[in-house]
């Protein structure tokens, strides 16, 4: 396999890589349901599998997080959706929601000036994720909300 655009790449603490990358979309457009994947690498660099495969999240990949108990955090911009997966690559949590096709507004969103005004729960383009010592949650909400929402560490909307 040959890498396109890889917008992400974590190490957890066993050395294990994990990249987030559009090169599925090499049959089309990236910016599509299925341009992202996210695949975990051994520390000498032995492919160990794909974490996701198919997930309804996919979209377009934009970057990966360990957090400090190894779980797998995936920020996908395209369908505006942050998943955290546990260190066996099982979905634990989802922020965010995918536009659905039927809806009149599923198209790319547009950046307007000034901002559109955000909505709790939901994200237009979100860009990472960090935590602090307490455990909260920040996903960046940068390319048309312009903002950095909370969640406190049960994931329960904070800001």
């Amino acid at each position: 396999m040959n890498f396109g655009e890889v917008p992400g790449v974590a190490v957890n603490s066993k050395g294990h890589v994990f990249v987030f990358t559009r090169s599925n979309s090499a049959n089309g457009p990236a910016y599509a349901p299925a341009a992202a994947q996210l695949l975990e690498f051994g520390p000498n660099g032995e492919f160990l599998g794909e974490i996701g495969k198919g997930l309804y999240g996919w979209s377009f990949a934009h970057t990966v997080r360990i957090d400090k108990d190894d779980n797998i955090w995936a920020v996908d911009k395209g369908s505006d959706m942050v998943i955290k997966f546990n260190p066996a690559g099982r979905v634990m949590w989802v922020f965010g929601r995918r536009l659905e096709s039927a809806d009149d507004k599923s198209k790319a969103w547009a950046h307007v000036d000034p901002p559109l005004p955000p909505v709790e729960g939901r994200f237009r383009q979100p860009t990472d994720v960090a935590w602090d010592s307490d455990g909260n949650i920040y996903i960046s909400d940068g390319y048309v909300n312009s903002r950095v929402a909370k969640y406190d560490r049960n994931g329960d909307w904070a800001s």
